[in-house]
């Protein structure tokens, strides 16, 4: 039986990671980041471990102390704690003045190397969760309408530019016009301003960085999403096959459906 250490924000995977770790004979231990902690897994894992996001020296030691030389960070963490001087120590403070900007995969890659350093592995995001990953086709009935399979084209190649440029991951199209590209404020908030500037009938696309690491930040969607996309009345959705996470999955199909909101994976060629 192996320990690992779940490094966990907000959301829905950590709680589902955990139990089906804990199904494989794992022994989890839980360091839930207190700035954005909302599920708590006291009755799912061994040890829970409660620590302010700044605080990498402790975090590290309580590894060390703990025996655990794997571990595996999930959930979501806003990027603009780092501009409210949470109280970082040390070597947190080393770590990002050794930076040359502050895009997301940089911070989590350096992050990772401080904990290799110490001799703990960071284990792939979808390590546990297989079952979430999606598979390229129509994830709901029938074929797209039209206009709505054009957006889906065309939002995938606006995403797919956009991930490269590490932006974001999500934008929301109309009529293969941008209405709203995501940026710092996560993918809720890009889908409520998309539905500011015309979004009924709009089409959401999300995918991942063209060489992304997917021991972080793997694109995932989920019922928050759907909700977000019937508020403003979108009619489509297309994520990126084999590379993006798709949460209760036969619940999220159904209430597509009902909603008419059209879900398509879709693949990039990757050279």
């Amino acid at each position: 039986m192996d320990k690992i250490g779940l490094i966990y924000g907000w959301g829905e995977l950590p709680e589902i990671w955990a139990k089906n770790a804990k199904k494989k004979g794992h022994e989890i231990i839980a360091f839930p980041l207190l700035e954005e902690q909302t599920i708590d897994l006291t009755n799912i894992v061994a040890k829970v471990y409660p620590i302010n996001l700044g605080l990498l020296s402790k975090l590290i030691s309580l590894l060390i102390e703990n025996k655990i030389n794997k571990v595996v960070m999930l959930g979501k963490v806003r990027k603009s704690y780092l501009f409210r001087e949470p109280g970082f120590d040390e070597r947190m403070k080393k770590m990002l003045n050794s930076l040359q900007n502050f895009n997301d995969d940089i911070i989590l890659l350096v992050l990772v190397k401080e904990l290799e350093k110490e001799g703990i592995e960071v284990l792939k995001q979808s390590v546990f969760l297989e079952d979430l990953v999606v598979n390229a086709g129509n994830l709901t009935t029938g074929e797209p309408e039209p206009i709505v399979l054009q957006d889906m084209n065309y939002g995938f190649k606006i995403a797919r530019k956009i991930a490269e440029m590490d932006i974001g991951q999500t934008v929301i199209v109309k009529e293969r016009s941008v209405l709203a590209v995501e940026a710092i404020e996560g993918t809720d908030e890009t889908i409520k301003r998309g539905g500011m500037f015309g979004g009924v009938g709009s089409t959401m696309a999300k995918v991942s960085r063209p060489d992304h690491d997917f021991r972080f930040d793997i694109p995932t969607i989920g019922l928050q999403t759907l909700h977000n996309l019937q508020e403003i009345s979108a009619r489509g959705l297309v994520a990126e096959a084999g590379r993006t996470f798709l949460l209760n999955k036969s619940k999220f199909i159904n209430k597509a459906e009902e909603a008419n909101i059209a879900v398509l994976a879709m693949e990039f060629e990757r050279g």
